[in-house]
């Protein structure tokens, strides 16, 4: 028969206290190493029945228990980030979001040092996209010292020991959020009245006296008391991008709720709690026709049909110059990169300006009607013009190079990338032109009503038109590849990005495209949708503006469609206040907006998110 093994016996704990014991003797106690082989040799549930045993049935003192509880503390205490090589520590935190990174960051000063290594947050930085754009990481990593004093108060890193750096990627990244929050969340207000469009050293021009002037301006100014981008105010007292929230915070959220905009600013948030709304009143009553804005220089052109152009400062909101010489309305415009404005009329000519001077440059003649649309790329330009033709100018010499003839109706877009030149007209056609021999190489027969906007981004063409039609092309075949359906009127505006079309249509409703598939990936409609013609559009990765007839300039989900906040409400949105035109960057938002029936002054609104 198989011996049984002896039974197991308990020692004392070596430290704890003895209670008149006799000497150990052999019979009585086994060997510690003979005590540990048998239950290494039991099956796991018996060792649990043991030790539960030990815990309840052996009466422990308190210093055995003391010297129990320290002992399996310090099993617990291992530190798997510190214990392994940095670049495999690096590789294991890369995993964790940015949120996760900025709790681990507050473990301990090892974990710190990894979780703030400019290696892991570079990558966060790529993965959001932000490499991608120029302008972008300029705006990210802009006056560092002055950025990272903020983003050490709103994010309450003033604890951290000075030879503990914050990552300068970090900050980036941390900025960018902030950006993205303040999209939308941020309030603005308006404390002054509306900015003089006048340059100081112009004088101003004496508005003529009208009969019901002095009673609009009483109204107008009422209601701009009352003036907020929602159609109720909100507070600007909202929670910065704080990842994390605080044990205390999140009990109180728990038993009260989450806390009102009036009550969520914390003692390390943000004390700006709100942002002034720029206001810059221009062009009397007319009608604002063409808007240009170059991010890089924050200069903002504004076009109009009181025969001038205006240049602005979106940072200071000075109106730099105003451009006078046109005998008619402004129609068209571009800007260059390096602020030389293009602008075209209908006195039928284009004149070139040097935007910070108010300097004309060149008076260029050759069309016989309106010029109605621009394009330009380099030093050199194309109009189209109602005439039907269109012309290919360098702007530097003010000479024309050649003339694009072949349509015969009125030319309404034009784009202009590469060595390609592509035409919509009111003739139902498209035709793609060789920009070196201004031969005309395809024409792009498809809709059946006049041709109102263009997209192209140097190999696809998308055009839309009055038949509610988007037509997808191959620029350099001509090969037709698909038709958009799903409009009901007029496709006045569209923003093309990669594989992403945005359409904006008379019909109220924005759509989403896929150009490879042909599908319609969302809808920006539902209950918050506009309630007319949508007159702009504009998106990025992760938004789309909208601006309408309706008064107001919305933003989008652009990856689920849902409709996120009104960014502007105009006060006679229901009587007649109109958002006429948008351009947007990273951090700003430039519309302009009016009314036909003078009801809301003619102005821009500039909206800052950085």
């Amino acid at each position: 028969m198989e011996a049984k093994p002896p039974p197991l016996s308990y020692s004392p704990i070596p430290g704890s206290s003895k209670r008149n014991e006799s000497p150990p003797t052999k019979k009585m106690r086994l060997d510690v190493e003979q005590i540990l082989d048998r239950i290494k040799s039991l099956d796991t549930q018996s060792q649990f029945e043991l030790w539960r045993k030990m815990l309840t049935d052996h009466p422990f003192d308190i210093d055995q228990l003391k010297t129990l509880r320290t002992a399996i503390d310090n099993r617990f205490r291992v530190d798997i980030v510190s214990g392994v090589p940095y670049e495999i520590a690096l590789y294991i935190m890369s995993f964790l979001s940015p949120e996760d990174l900025c709790q681990a960051a507050q473990t301990c000063r090892s974990w710190r040092v990894v979780c703030e290594d400019s290696r892991i947050w570079r990558e966060k930085c790529r993965e959001e996209g932000l490499m991608n754009d120029e302008h972008t990481m300029s705006t990210l990593f802009r006056d560092r010292i002055s950025n990272r004093q903020k983003i050490h108060q709103k994010f309450a890193m003033k604890s951290v020991p000075a030879s503990v750096g914050t990552s300068e990627w970090k900050l980036a990244y941390l900025k960018h959020m902030d950006i993205l929050r303040n999209w939308k969340t941020r309030a603005f207000e308006i404390t002054k009245p509306f900015i003089s469009s006048s340059p100081a050293p112009q004088a101003t021009k004496t508005e003529p006296t009208q009969p019901n002037r002095q009673h609009r301006q009483r109204s107008r100014s009422q209601l701009r008391q009352t003036y907020s981008p929602n159609s109720q105010p909100i507070s600007m007292a909202v929670r910065p991008p704080c990842l994390k929230l605080e044990p205390q915070e999140l009990q109180q959220n728990r038993m009260e709720g989450p806390p009102t905009p009036e009550t969520s600013l914390s003692p390390n948030c943000d004390q700006e709690t709100r942002q002034q709304l720029m206001q810059l009143r221009c062009h009397e009553d007319s009608v604002i026709t063409c808007l240009q804005y170059n991010h890089l220089t924050n200069t903002v052109v504004s076009g109009s049909d009181d025969q001038t152009l205006k240049v602005w400062s979106s940072d200071t909101g000075k109106c730099i110059a105003t451009l006078e010489g046109h005998s008619g309305g402004v129609w068209s415009s571009q800007l260059s990169p390096d602020d030389i404005v293009i602008s075209g009329a209908t006195d039928r000519t284009l004149k070139i300006w040097r935007a910070h001077t108010g300097e004309l440059l060149h008076t260029l003649y050759g069309h016989s009607s309106t010029v109605r649309c621009l394009a330009l790329n380099g030093d050199r330009v194309v109009s189209g013009s109602r005439d039907t033709t269109l012309r290919l100018w360098d702007i530097k010499r003010g000479e024309c190079i050649n003339v694009l003839a072949g349509h015969n109706h009125a030319v309404r877009c034009v784009e202009f990338k590469g060595d390609r030149i592509i035409s919509g007209a009111y003739d139902h056609l498209v035709m793609v032109w060789d920009a070196t021999t201004c031969d005309c190489l395809h024409i792009l027969a498809c809709h059946t009503a006049r041709i109102y906007s263009l997209q192209f981004d140097g190999k696809t063409i998308a055009s839309g038109s009055l038949d509610s039609t988007i037509c997808i092309w191959d620029a350099e075949t001509g090969k037709f590849r698909h038709k958009l359906m799903g409009h009901t009127s007029l496709t006045s505006k569209m923003q093309l990005k990669d594989n992403i079309l945005v359409s904006a249509n008379a019909d109220s409703f924005c759509k989403v495209w896929d150009i490879n598939t042909g599908d319609c990936l969302r809808t920006l409609g539902g209950p918050n949708k506009h309630l007319s013609a949508i007159t702009s559009v504009y998106f990025d990765n992760r938004h789309v503006v909208t601006s309408s007839d309706d008064g107001t300039v919305k933003l989008w989900d652009i990856k689920t469609g849902n409709f996120i906040r009104n960014l502007i409400v105009l006060p006679t949105a229901a009587n007649g206040g109109v958002v006429w035109r948008i351009r947007a960057s990273y951090t700003k938002l430039i519309c302009a907006v009016g009314s036909r029936s003078q009801t809301e002054d003619t102005h821009l609104l500039v909206l800052d998110f950085e």
